[in-house]
């Protein structure tokens, strides 16, 4: 049986944390030859998920509020339990699930298991873990996993990783998918059912491109006849400066954001466009999640894996970062029933012979397989 120890930043409700905890329900269902635990950085609302699957730590427990006699008493407990918790697992491989958990790496390090690390970040991220992870990183792992092509090259440009040292596997969606036939997004803003909703989702403002979803929506309606079109961005919250972009803009009524809704995705059967406006975005999920509802696509060149997902679509790929084409293609897919309705399929299928988890959690555990009969033939000395 194979023993492997995973690692998450934290049980924050976000993309890495939900897939890695969809990876970890299929291992759990398909791979009873596979027995893993979990580490924790901090505690989120995914943390009891967590723990109906396996045992977990967490790295960075709250402190006490106390003097500093108790402090040391604790953290002395702390990595005594760290010690039971690791060292008595004997585990094959430990599976580092972010580039965020470098000084994890770090500390783990002393127990000289192979570490391979799946990551989910491009440059903008990169640039925030900072030049200590990143170097923790390198020189700990094994072996790197990147969730598309831009992140390999991202890997190779920012940390100086080898080629030889990094497989890319793309990320995943479900195989089924749900739709909330009892809500709308357009019931919920009050819009009319034959109104068009095209839409945007993402918690970021400026890695995501609120301000360019605004300006797309700007010439959009200054161009074409839309009185029953409405640009709507679903996650997150907007700060001063794009509640001042919304202001400003003569069109402000027809462009909504809304702040949470659970369960987004089931309402991207209401979309019948999906801007993917990020500057930075390694192989964003929610491209499949509108992709495989039938919803199409489009993207800014050089804005990371969207564009590899986009391949076959070189038309819904945006050059020059330019927000007047990007609105004009947007206008095409909703008045060219055909083409639309050609391309949508298209992905649609891709995604569902490519991108979901029963093609891609098998290669997942291929390479865990691979590293850990490694790992029994070697003796991995890092540094």
């Amino acid at each position: 049986m194979k023993r492997i120890l995973f690692l998450a930043h934290d049980a924050h409700l976000a993309g890495a944390q939900l897939l890695l905890l969809q990876f970890l329900q299929y291992i759990k269902r398909y791979h009873p030859d596979i027995d893993y635990k979990l580490i924790v950085g901090n505690e989120g609302v995914l943390l009891g998920e967590f723990k109906k699957l396996t045992q977990v730590f967490v790295f960075y427990p709250q402190q006490p509020k106390s003097n500093s006699l108790l402090k040391k008493i604790f953290y002395h407990l702390h990595k005594m339990k760290l010690d039971w918790f690791v060292k008595f697992s004997r585990f094959d491989l430990i599976y580092s699930n972010t580039i965020m958990n470098g000084e994890m790496l770090n500390t783990l390090s002393r127990y000289n298991i192979p570490v391979l690390t799946h990551v989910h970040e491009m440059d903008y991220w990169m640039d925030k873990a900072g030049d200590a992870n990143l170097g923790y990183n390198k020189k700990f792992s094994t072996l790197f996993i990147s969730v598309s092509q831009s992140v390999k090259h991202a890997l190779m440009r920012k940390l100086n990783v080898s080629e030889k040292k990094i497989k890319v596997i793309y990320e995943f969606t479900q195989n089924t998918f749900n739709i909330d036939t009892n809500k709308s997004i357009k019931e919920k803003l009050g819009l009319m059912p034959k109104d068009i909703i095209v839409g945007a989702c993402g918690a970021e403002i400026y890695r995501k491109g609120k301000d360019l979803f605004i300006e797309i929506a700007n010439k959009y309606f200054e161009q074409y006849d839309s009185k029953n079109i409405h640009f709507v961005w679903i996650g997150g919250v907007i700060d001063d400066e794009i509640q001042t972009l919304h202001d400003k803009s003569s069109y402000k009524k027809q462009i909504h954001f809304i702040n949470n809704l659970p369960n987004a995705s089931a309402y991207f059967h209401e979309f019948s466009v999906f801007c993917m406006t990020s500057r930075d975005d390694p192989f964003p999920i929610v491209n499949l999640e509108a992709g495989i509802r039938g919803v199409p696509v489009i993207c800014f060149k050089d804005s990371g894996g969207t564009q590899e997902l986009l391949s076959e679509h070189s038309d819904l790929i945006i050059n020059n970062w330019d927000t007047t084409v990007f609105s004009d293609t947007i206008h095409k897919l909703l008045i060219d029933i055909i083409y639309t309705k050609k391309i949508s399929e298209r992905l649609s299928n891709k995604i569902k012979s490519e991108y979901v988890i029963d093609i891609i959690a098998p290669q997942l555990i291929n390479t865990i397989e691979e590293l850990s009969v490694n790992a029994k033939n070697n003796t991995f000395h890092f540094g």
